[in-house]
Formats: C-alpha cells, structure tokens, sequence
C-alpha cells in the first residue's frame, strides 16, 4: 500500500498564495464561446480576433480572400482567435465547441 504524506505547511501556504496571481489572469482573458460572434458569411464576417492580433488591413483582406474562395469553391472558412482558450484543455476541445454553438 503506498501511503501519500501530507505536503509541508510551507509548501501548501506557497502553493495557496504563489499560484492564484499566475494563474487568475489567465482565467480573466478568458472569453466564453457565447461571447464570440457568430460568424456569418452572408453578411461578410469571416474574420473574429478577439486577441487583438491583426491589423483591421489583414482582417479585411483575410476576410475578402475567404469570400473570393467561397465564391470560388463554396469552402467556408472561419478565423477566430482568442487570448486563450481556458476553460477548455486544449485549444482543439476549444475549437470544437466553438464549431458546435457557430
């Protein structure tokens, strides 16, 4: 039988006091799916950067290459990007249940 010994009251006091700061901020940026817009071809939205990463010059001309090929193609693609993708536990269980909601 293995037995578990309690963590040092050192320890456990770092861990309740050093960690929280490193890790609620992270929880702070985190944005529910429920709050992504939903992205709508007909009406142009292809393009969600809610982590401010692009340029609204790349958003636009991202979003007009899209139209283009699903004009071509009827291919509809979306681009989404985020701070994080917390809660979930990787940035594919994100992606899924963002794809299920849109």
């Amino acid at each position: 039988m293995i037995k578990i010994r309690p963590l040092p009251l050192g320890i456990f006091l770092v861990t309740m006091f050093a960690l929280p700061p490193v890790i609620l901020p992270s929880l702070v940026n985190a944005i529910p799916i429920e709050q992504i817009p939903k992205l709508n071809p007909q009406g142009g939205l292809w393009v969600s950067d809610r982590a401010n990463l692009l340029s609204r010059a790349a958003v636009t001309q991202i979003s007009d290459d899209i139209a283009k090929l699903e004009a071509e193609t009827s291919a509809e693609i979306a681009v989404v990007t985020v701070p994080n993708t917390l809660p979930y536990p990787t940035p594919k269980a994100y992606a899924t249940a963002l794809f299920r909601v849109c």
